[in-house]
């Protein structure tokens, strides 16, 4: 059940955002001299995730409309 359950989780972008935010905050703490270098690939793989995950909306076809 539990498996069930991560294994969902896994299929939503806000769960890979927020794996990459802690490994971008324990890399900092391994490695504060690298600080920088640590964030700018983050960043990257942050706004590759958001760039390409298709949004349920969107992978099943359907429009969303605002208001």
């Amino acid at each position: 059940m539990i498996i069930v359950y991560i294994k969902q989780r896994l299929r939503e972008p806000s769960t890979w955002n927020a794996i990459v935010g802690l490994a971008i905050a324990i890399g900092i703490i391994q490695s504060p001299e690298q600080k920088e270098a640590i964030l700018g690939l983050g960043a990257s793989i942050y706004a590759l995730i958001n760039a390409f995950w298709k949004k349920d909306s969107q992978a099943n076809g359907t429009k969303t409309t605002d208001g």
